[in-house]
């Protein structure tokens, strides 16, 4: 079990204005045609902010079943378990907003059961956590963030020779979508992205 806390006195976060776009220093042959160079667009730049603090606990652990009668002698459990909390000001239009910072979950877990022997061996893997800021949003959306995710995995082994192992992986099980969406709390949705599970066969020669 740990904790942590880091302050930083300075932390580049960002800021967006509505502004001309002839002001921002763009070529006015970028623009559609007929739109006019006076026309305001939001503006978001990079700067240095007043600071921005983390904190949080995490909590790691494994346990192999050696207690238990054969053959589930030969199962275990590991995981962890963290939870953050840390913000930043993000400004808009010179008004600062505190969010939190940029990829980071309240909330993340991972936990793998597992059985091993001296020829074959199985795990299986759930991986959680809470929403995460992955943008600082504009034209009226503050902040934007990707759903919370619960990722499953699984892998098995088998040792056909003392130098040669057969593996198999498999990825995302369930097809977990990655969900983004504007704004904390409308909550409009950007993107909804499925890559599919992925499954690989190979093996392992030892010389």
């Amino acid at each position: 079990m740990g904790a942590f806390y880091k302050h930083m006195d300075s932390y580049i976060t960002s800021e967006t204005r509505l502004v001309s776009y002839a002001s921002t220093g763009y070529l006015a042959a970028l623009l559609p045609v007929g739109v006019d160079p006076a026309v305001l667009v939001n503006y978001t730049r990079p700067i240095n902010g007043p600071g921005a603090s983390i904190k949080g606990i995490e909590v790691a652990a494994k346990r192999d079943f050696d207690f238990l009668p054969a053959p589930f002698d030969k199962l275990g459990i590991l995981g962890n378990v963290t939870v953050a909390s840390g913000s930043t000001d993000v400004f808009y239009a010179g008004v600062p907003v505190r969010l939190p910072l940029p990829t980071l979950s309240k909330f993340s877990s991972n936990a793998t059961l597992y059985y091993d022997t001296d020829r074959w061996g199985a795990r299986g893997s759930i991986a959680t956590r809470s929403r995460y800021r992955w943008g600082d949003g504009g034209n009226g959306n503050i902040g934007e963030y990707i759903k919370g995710t619960t990722n499953l995995d699984a892998s098995a082994y088998v040792n056909l020779t003392p130098r040669f192992k057969l593996t198999l992986d498999v990825i995302n099980i369930t097809d977990e979508p990655i969900v983004q969406y504007a704004d904390g709390t409308a909550k409009r949705v950007m993107t909804n992205t499925v890559s599919g599970r992925t499954v690989a066969f190979g093996g392992t020669m030892r010389f």
